[in-house]
């Protein structure tokens, strides 16, 4: 199988969140799941479908410690091999939920795993904070980001140009603010270090400027529906809504392949050139 990396997002919500990433390096394939707030038993057939089971995953990834994003049941069903690696800030936090094991790894700054370089960044969400990861492949670069609250300029640089992005699409405003939610709830959510709204996520992918498909994570259940979304990306400004991928709590998406793209003119880029002529 040639090198390269793919994604699966096995489910995605505030009833618990978990992906894939197959990575094919040198002939070896692995997995590394991003987040374990659901059962390892729901990635079973996703890898199975990519030639790999449970044995194969080495590592999780955590963004948080949010009880969606890490359930210490769901993690004791994996191989006792598995490395737990989170951010160092989240130490106190990880303590408290009962990760910080003989099998757990934290960092701080940029590392290599798998033939591939994982480029962290923490953001602000609560108290200590969700890492935003970019993984760089020689075929391509995955950008992940969920539960950060708001744009930053530190995200955007980190995150641009990725051949594929996952990224949150959490709640449409005005069904938030008519929800039957307590306004402590959506004080949170939408505070900015909550999570990202459909518009915030609209105006971000902008400014990312990802070069293939965009994976939208994290879509309330009670505050969110697709047709609140796509009509955001009917713009004509890239991606085009054929490019977006919806995830679900409860369906894995298809397996998405990351590898690079030639991004497409922008019509200030074709003007650009015809004035260089």
């Amino acid at each position: 199988m040639q090198d390269g990396m793919s994604l699966c997002v096995v489910g995605s919500g505030s009833g618990g969140n978990c992906s894939i990433l197959a990575v094919r390096t040198g002939g070896h394939s692995s997995a590394i799941l991003i987040d374990i707030g659901l059962s390892p038993e729901l990635a079973a057939e996703p890898l199975q479908a990519v030639g790999l089971g449970p044995r194969d995953v080495t590592d999780v990834l955590l963004t948080h410690f949010d009880g969606d994003h890490y359930d210490s049941g769901c993690f004791g069903q994996l191989p006792s091999s598995v490395t737990l690696r989170f951010h160092r800030a989240q130490l106190d936090r990880a303590k408290r939920a009962g990760a910080a094991k003989e099998q757990s790894v934290l960092f701080a700054e940029e590392f290599v795993l798998h033939g591939m370089r994982v480029r962290p960044l923490l953001l602000q969400h609560d108290l200590q904070g969700t890492v935003a990861y970019r993984f760089c492949h020689p075929h391509g670069d995955l950008g992940y980001v969920t539960d950060c609250g708001q744009a930053t300029g530190a995200l955007i640089e980190h995150l641009r140009d990725v051949s594929v992005l996952a990224i949150e699409s959490n709640y449409d405003r005005a069904m938030e603010l008519t929800s039957a939610r307590p306004w402590f709830l959506k004080k949170r959510i939408m505070g900015g270090c909550g999570h990202l709204s459909n518009d915030q996520t609209r105006e971000l992918v902008r400014a990312i400027q990802p070069r293939g498909k965009v994976i939208l994570l994290h879509l309330s259940e009670e505050c969110n529906q697709p047709n609140r979304i796509l009509p955001l990306y009917e713009d004509h400004d890239p991606p085009d809504v054929d490019d977006i991928i919806l995830s679900s709590q409860d369906t894995p998406t298809s397996w998405i392949e990351v590898q690079s793209a030639t991004k497409p003119e922008s019509q200030i880029d074709i003007v650009r050139r015809a004035l260089d002529l």
